[in-house]
């Protein structure tokens, strides 16, 4: 017979760099069983910046992220649960997302594409305009990766960084 495993319940806070509680952030959990992950979105903060999480359980590996429009997000993964080094209170501080990063999207010729999809995978995405080019805001001052989609069209930047006097440039295959 199987006994069934304690649950916890641990409590997410988010806060910036000056440890001011941000209130109205998304927070999601990733679950890994083995080679299967699953990503849900759990809750927002309240005005303390805190969430308290739904039951985990022993066996499974937890990664807990956050996001809210203007600040970078962020994401952990928290010791195994039930281990000796679990921990009831997962804090994460994050940082303002200020910079602007524009490009422009071309194909291997090096025409511009139209109507392309850049996104960050984090939140700003844009579409580009008749010559190519495109404006992200709200992007944090470090490089960030960046992805341009165009029906079977597919182009990456790795090390795209905001406050930048050059443009970045994504070739699409």
């Amino acid at each position: 017979m199987l006994k069934a495993q304690p649950a916890h319940t641990p409590k997410v806070k988010v806060t910036d760099a000056y440890l001011k509680p941000l209130a109205r952030a998304k927070v999601f959990m990733r679950t890994t069983y083995g080679l299967k992950s699953i990503e849900t979105r759990v809750g927002v903060t309240n005005s303390a910046g805190e969430l308290t999480l739904p039951a985990v359980y022993n066996g499974g590996r937890y990664t807990f992220g956050a996001s809210l429009l203007g600040y970078c997000p962020t994401a952990t993964e928290v010791p195994p649960v039930g281990s000796a080094s679990w921990i009831d209170l997962i804090e994460m501080v994050t940082e303002p997302a200020t910079s602007v990063v524009k490009g422009k999207v071309v194909d291997k010729a090096g025409k511009p594409v139209t109507g392309a999809r850049v996104s960050t995978g984090f939140g700003p995405s844009a579409l580009t305009d008749k010559k190519g080019e495109f404006t992200l805001t709200q992007m944090p001052d470090r490089g960030v990766r960046l992805e341009a989609r165009k029906g079977k069209l597919i182009g990456t930047n790795t090390d795209a960084k905001g406050r930048l006097t050059s443009m970045v440039k994504i070739v699409v295959h």
